[in-house]
């Protein structure tokens, strides 16, 4: 199997929460590309085998995964490489309520992206913001994730400015600012909605569950109910991992809306 269709193979199989099957291809992806010299693909799949392990929320492989995979990148020079894996060790890292880890990881992110990558430095920004969120730092929150916008619409990558939308509604819901969520989620389905045409997705799941979330404290419950059951029906059409599942519930506060769903 060719390397590219051995790379689109593992990555479905990842995407669609296949994780172990997964990881067992992109080691075979990385011996065949870096026996080929292809940096790009072989870092890919080290990265990767790390992503799988923090999808099954295992903090210990997905952290020395990744390191070995940020290793690679910076031997062969790849900063741009380097500085995704870094950051992808700051998310794992948080999921793991290592909060200082975290922190560290994203700054070394930054370091390899700010000069030349804008919107891989911009997510970082908003990743920087949701960190200051989970630490109770709402305002540092704000203005990171305000200016991780900024850099992302210049870029024009509309994948990361959805993600950063997201977590400035997150920042909202924590101050109760529920409109105002609203409108940062709304705004995110909208670049979803424009650029792709596959809704069964994670974000479509947070998004939705988001949605219904802010509906339920506003105490529209059946705009909630039915955002909550669309969110639900994605969450359990995927096959991820246990681990993964319960963190994308905790994300939307399922269990926050649930309460207000039955209180009718």
């Amino acid at each position: 199997m060719q390397s590219e269709e051995l790379k689109k193979k593992a990555d479905d199989l990842r995407n669609d929460g296949k994780t172990q099957e997964a990881i067992a291809l992109y080691k075979q992806l990385f011996n065949q590309a870096d026996s080929a010299g292809r940096v790009d693909l072989a870092g890919h799949a080290l990265q990767m085998i790390g992503v799988c392990w923090h999808m099954e929320n295992n903090w210990d492989e997905a952290s020395k995964s990744l390191e070995k995979a940020s290793e690679f990148y910076l031997e062969h020079d790849d900063k741009k490489g380097a500085g995704n894996t870094l950051r992808d060790l700051g998310i794992a890292a948080m999921s793991a309520q290592k909060l200082d880890d975290a922190r560290l990881y994203y700054q070394q992110a930054i370091k390899q992206l700010q000069a030349d990558f804008p919107a891989e430095y911009g997510i970082t920004l908003a990743k920087i913001g949701l960190l200051n969120l989970y630490e109770g730092n709402i305002n540092e929150a704000k203005h990171a994730i305000a200016d991780s916008i900024l850099v992302l619409e210049s870029a024009g990558n509309w994948f990361f400015l959805s993600t950063a939308l997201i977590h400035l509604a997150a920042v909202h819901a924590q101050q109760e600012e529920y409109r105002g969520a609203l409108i940062a989620l709304d705004r995110a389905e909208a670049l979803y909605n424009e650029h792709t045409d596959e809704p069964n997705t994670r974000r479509f799941a947070q998004i939705w569950g988001g949605q219904a979330y802010c509906y339920a404290e506003l105490h529209e419950l059946e705009k909630a109910h039915e955002l909550f059951h669309k969110a639900i029906e994605v969450i359990t059409r995927e096959h991820y991992p246990v681990e993964a599942t319960a963190e994308l519930l905790r994300d939307i506060r399922a269990d926050k809306t649930i309460q207000k769903l039955m209180q009718v």
